[in-house]
């Protein structure tokens, strides 16, 4: 309801919308009718292991552009 709310009011006032999300909730967005414009990488420590990092990935997208 909220991102519903959000998208009505960038419609109002003719204004796209931007975010980065997580690989999980992409087809949700998706849903929402936000198209995917790039994505990006990056390491972080891995949970429980002082040392080893892993990839994390977001994924940018845009509405109404």
């Amino acid at each position: 309801m909220l991102s519903q709310a959000v998208l009505e009011m960038a419609q109002a006032d003719g204004l796209p919308v931007y975010l980065e999300s997580t690989n999980v909730a992409v087809k949700m967005y998706e849903g929402l009718g936000f198209k995917r414009v790039d994505s990006f990488e990056m390491k972080i420590p891995s949970r429980g292991d002082a040392g080893e990092l892993k990839a994390y990935e977001e994924v940018c997208m845009i509405w109404g552009a």
